[in-house]
């Protein structure tokens, strides 16, 4: 089958800036409903074991949708089963969808490359409205793989629990999402000979930052996630802090790396991007351009 043509007008670039949509509305999709089927899993999984034990999971499912009240937390079991759901279902997304949107899949990691110029506006906005329908549709998916929960409640959203800060929260999301963004923009956003393994180092770092914040807000990192969980479990409880945190998270990421970018990163630690620097002049370009690095 003859691949469509796209031309220079206005029009294609409007359908790429659609199709590229498309591709991050999928990406975000999957995303979600594999994180969020990875924390029914974990439960169902731990209920078949030890029907005891159903509370300790009360926390790593966010104690403010299932058991308000002081977090007892997670088995590490349980909390790496999910960190491992969220981590590696990111990576595999990213690594998929790289080539046809740049494999945001998250509104923070689209507003900080916006902010450092690597996303057009109009493309931006698509983009982050795909993201949040994706979020959606995955929870979606979710529920209807894991339709009658234990205790009744369809779990995944996000929450400050009881005897938690939510300030803490707030700043634990901000930074691990700060990290996330300013990983993307180290690896993914510049050419250089990490290039390649930034999905796999996006998704360790969707893995870490499970790992440290499932007690304390079950963990976010992304705004879509979260819109997506609290819609189909209709649980909206301190559900601002994890968009401001996240968004204000990617922001710093930019700032940060515009910072280093003044400083000039490739005159920093000799010749580790030699090949890169010779073949581009370090140039920043766009995260799903379709230059790719010498073979």
């Amino acid at each position: 089958m003859k691949q469509y043509e796209y031309g220079e007008d206005g029009k294609s670039s409007i359908i790429k800036d659609c199709v590229s949509a498309l591709g991050e509305f999928l990406g975000t999709t999957f995303f979600v409903f594999m994180g969020i089927s990875s924390v029914n899993s974990a439960f169902e999984s731990m209920q078949a074991q030890n029907f005891d034990t159903i509370n300790f999971m009360r926390d790593v499912t966010n104690s403010t949708v299932v058991n308000p009240g002081i977090a007892t937390g997670a088995t590490p079991a349980s909390q790496i089963q999910i960190a491992f759901g969220f981590g590696f279902g990111l990576m595999c997304m990213v690594w998929a969808f790289y080539r046809i949107s740049g494999g945001h899949l998250n509104p923070a990691v689209t507003l900080g490359l916006f902010c450092s110029g690597a996303v057009p506006p109009l493309k931006a906005i698509l983009y982050i409205i795909a993201q949040v329908c994706g979020g959606m549709l995955g929870a979606l998916f979710a529920k209807v793989l894991f339709p009658t929960p234990h205790d009744g409640v369809t779990r995944g959203a996000n929450g400050i629990p009881d005897g938690r800060s939510v300030t803490a929260g707030f700043f634990l999301e901000l930074i691990l999402t700060f990290l996330l963004v300013f990983v993307v923009h180290m690896l993914a956003l510049e050419l250089n000979n990490a290039r390649n393994v930034a999905p796999f180092v996006i998704g360790a770092i969707v893995f870490v930052g499970h790992l440290i914040a499932i007690p304390i807000t079950g963990t976010s990192m992304n705004p879509a996630r979260s819109f997506g969980a609290s819609v189909v479990a209709g649980e909206w409880d301190d559900h601002w802090v994890f968009w401001v945190a996240p968004l204000v998270g990617g922001v710093l990421a930019s700032i940060c790396w515009r910072i280093f970018n003044f400083l000039n990163i490739p005159a920093l630690n000799g010749s580790q991007d030699h090949t890169t620097a010779m073949e581009y002049e370090n140039k920043a370009i766009a995260i799903n351009s379709a230059e790719s690095l010498p073979h």
